[in-house]
């Protein structure tokens, strides 16, 4: 910033409003202190008749607008805008010039505690990772996945995939399926409905992939699951056994 004023000056005015001595400033910290580290005795000035909360409001916005806030910050900044000026989410979105769902899912972010999102900042997650992550309810599984998506180097899109085929192990487990079987005989063709086309199927494996990331997602739950591939009379098996006191719990 200091190097930006130094070459360029001042490019948006610093916000002020009369007070008892000269003026109170409203916005521009960062540039007022750039400025003078550079020994800059004047900079521009835009003058609101603002009172308390409306000053309060513009510091927030502005605080918000800033880009070296991460998401954290940004949904504590944008929480602390709406209890201080009593806002709700489709205010707040018209002020900072963004959709509601944008204020929603920020806000959202709020739910993880203080070690998950520095285990996010850490293992350098997006926000999208992040709001994949709140699919899960439990924290210590939460932190399970975290490790693992930066330890695999995880996309949005493989995160959401290995997440959603965790959640659907879990509901199954507690819907009291005990054991899942896949058999095999003669592979049919498959329609695709992007092409119209047909294709056939002439391997499993991505179907074992499926149910190893379903067993895998077990595990981390704590359940002790058991995976079990079987081949005869003309058949392929794919079981996945969970524990009866499992089922029953849930």
């Amino acid at each position: 910033l200091k190097d930006s004023i130094h070459r360029h000056g001042i490019l948006v005015p610093l916000t002020v409003r009369p007070g008892e001595k000269g003026y109170r400033l409203i916005s521009g910290s960062r540039r007022l202190r750039a400025a003078s580290e550079l020994g800059i005795r004047a900079v521009p000035c835009v003058v609101l008749p603002a009172d308390d909360e409306l000053c309060a409001e513009f510091a927030l916005i502005e605080s918000m607008q800033r880009r070296d806030l991460d998401m954290f910050e940004q949904a504590e900044a944008i929480s602390k805008l709406m209890s201080h000026v009593g806002l709700n989410c489709e205010q707040t979105a018209r002020q900072l010039s963004c959709s509601t769902s944008c204020v929603a899912n920020k806000l959202r972010l709020l739910r993880f505690d203080e070690e998950e999102r520095e285990a996010i900042r850490k293992n350098g997650l997006t926000e999208r990772h992040a709001r994949a992550l709140l699919r899960i309810g439990d924290r210590d599984t939460r932190m399970s996945f975290i490790r693992e998506i930066s330890a695999r180097g995880m996309s949005v899109s493989e995160t959401e995939e290995r997440i959603g085929a965790a959640l659907a192990v879990i509901a199954g487990n507690k819907n009291g399926n005990t054991v899942i079987n896949t058999r095999k005989t003669d592979m049919p063709a498959v329609s695709s409905a992007r092409t119209g086309c047909k294709r056939t199927v002439n391997t499993l494996k991505p179907f074992e992939n499926t149910l190893q990331r379903a067993l895998n997602a077990l595990r981390l739950a704590g359940v002790n699951a058991t995976f079990e591939k079987s081949d005869g009379d003309g058949f392929t098996t794919f079981s996945i056994c969970i524990p009866t006191s499992i089922t029953k719990a849930g």
